[in-house]
């Protein structure tokens, strides 16, 4: 009876180191899954160093880069959130494993140096899962300093854009005040020459060697059309007419102007006197002598101030 209870003990424990052999495979199985991820995580970790230390660039560049760099660290976490839930797995695992170790160990004694070979590499499997969560830690604390130096970034922006709004300010106002002395003087310099002008023709009406009865000054033409004109001098005799056009500087532009607008305008805007000869001319203190050819080329009488003396320059 002895050898047959012996017998069927010997059997048991076969049949519980099968057991346990078979555990163990288990176990062996999913150490290598374990490796296989934790391999997995450091080419996941790489990616993600390699990635934020290209954030870090970006971000010292010009701040219109902001929107593609926030794009890349939306990735980053997602992969980060993935690879912390892989290690959730990974921890789960484990802790099976060792539930069906003391459970093993309850029901059979295992050899004591094959336990210890398992629980060293569970010891070692929690240190690389300790290291992770360090390694997680840095990241975030990285990602945190990223997101300061974003703030900064922005905090100087619009610092920046309120001193130059400003500065803008500042500006704008001084050229506004620039702009209303300058018009003034211009218009005080047109008053001059228009005076000028009226008071010596005024009292000698003659221009081109022909005498005319009367002279008008701002005279202006109003039609229902819309159309309006006004006219710096104006020379009228029974039978011809003199469009003057005055101005301090003489330039292309006013040229243009009286050849192209005040001229046809007069003819629009005084139908009656369409039976009068119409001439022009330009009035001014100071022309070069360009522009005093062009304006004579198109049969415009030229007026120049020379001292006190009003010098006539006719078309050829």
């Amino acid at each position: 009876m002895p050898d047959e209870k012996s017998k069927a003990q010997n059997v048991g424990l076969s049949v519980a180191d099968d057991q346990a052999e078979t555990r163990l495979v288990k176990l062996e199985a999913g150490q290598k899954e374990t490796t296989a991820l934790q391999a997995k995580n450091e080419v996941d970790k790489a990616e993600i160093w390699a990635r934020l230390d290209k954030t870090e660039a970006i971000l010292k560049m010009d701040a219109d880069e902001t929107a593609r760099i926030w794009d890349r660290l939306d990735r980053t976490e997602a992969l980060m959130e993935k690879g912390a839930s892989e290690w959730v797995e990974i921890r789960a695992t484990l802790d099976r494993t060792e539930k069906l170790l003391e459970a093993s160990a309850a029901k059979q004694e295992m050899d004591a140096d094959e336990t210890s070979r398992i629980w060293d590499r569970l010891d070692k499997t929690e240190a690389i899962l300790k290291m992770d969560a360090d390694e997680t830690a840095r990241i975030w604390d990285r990602l945190d300093r990223i997101e300061a130096l974003q703030d900064k970034i922005t905090a100087d922006r619009e610092k920046n854009q309120a001193n130059l709004e400003k500065s803008m300010a500042k500006t704008d106002a001084k050229l506004k005040e620039a702009s209303e002395i300058l018009g003034g003087m211009g218009n005080n310099l047109g008053s001059v020459v228009e005076e000028y002008y009226y008071n010596s023709l005024k009292e000698r009406m003659i221009l081109d060697g022909i005498r005319f009865d009367s002279i008008f000054c701002n005279f202006k033409g109003f039609k229902e059309t819309g159309l309006t004109e006004e006219f710096d001098l104006l020379l009228l005799n029974g039978q011809e007419l003199f469009v003057i056009e005055v101005k301090h500087k003489a330039h292309k532009k006013d040229l243009e102007k009286l050849i192209k607008k005040k001229g046809p305008n007069f003819r629009k805007l005084f139908p009656g006197l369409s039976n009068h000869r119409q001439r022009l001319a330009l009035a001014t203190f100071h022309i070069n002598d360009d522009l005093k050819n062009q304006a004579l080329s198109q049969g415009v009488t030229v007026l120049q101030r020379k001292g006190d003396v009003i010098q006539t320059h006719r078309p050829s």
